[in-house]
């Protein structure tokens, strides 16, 4: 499973929990304050919280979810700067 293998890298290399961190882009509406997905007709969620699932799973490591849309096109614009696009 990807979560056994996130938290084994994140042992083998020694990094600090603090230093590492999971970015999650997923189809639908989004609420990225709370990392849920509020509405993704395709897998059928609604208000499920994505976010805390994948934390608890991942030993606690930080998750952040958002638009895969808004997540490609955040990347695309400046990826030397990570920050929220006004609009696209």
């Amino acid at each position: 499973m990807q979560a056994e293998a996130i938290v084994r890298l994140q042992q083998e290399t020694g990094l600090a929990p603090e230093g590492v961190g999971i970015g999650i882009g997923v189809p639908g509406f989004v609420d990225h304050v709370t990392g849920t997905s509020v509405f993704a007709a395709n897998l059928g969620w609604r208000g499920f919280p994505l976010a805390a699932r994948l934390s608890r799973v991942l030993s606690g490591l930080p998750v952040f979810v958002n638009n895969d849309v808004r997540m490609y096109v955040d990347g695309r614009s400046d990826w030397r700067r990570p920050r929220l696009a006004a609009s696209f």
